[in-house]
């Protein structure tokens, strides 16, 4: 669960750690001048992008997947901030970044 920014820069920095000990793979956390944030797999050059958002009552943490060296998104998607955890973001990784195929 995040609540604010600081907290989404601090799990996503330990996601980045935690599949670089597990898998031996980097994935780089680089910080937006926006405020959103990013993780880019260092071997496929593939990206997701991360931004909080209020709507109406709830806040949401949204989340964009980048093929390498594409200016605009695959697929856009976002959960409510008390779903967003750290096993969720390390599933996006792993997923989206690592081990997905490249036939979108």
């Amino acid at each position: 669960m995040v609540e604010n920014y600081k907290e989404l820069y601090l799990m996503l920095q330990e996601v980045a750690k935690l599949i670089h000990e597990e898998l031996d793979e980097v994935c780089e956390f680089q910080l937006a001048k926006n405020g959103s944030c990013m993780l880019e797999h260092k071997t496929t050059g593939r990206r997701l992008v991360f931004m909080m958002a209020k709507l109406g009552e709830e806040q949401k943490v949204g989340y964009a997947f980048f093929e390498a060296n594409e200016k605009q998104p695959d697929w856009i998607d976002d959960l409510p901030a008390g779903q967003f955890s750290q096993d969720v973001a390390k599933n996006l990784v792993n997923n989206e970044l690592i081990n997905a195929s490249s036939d979108y």
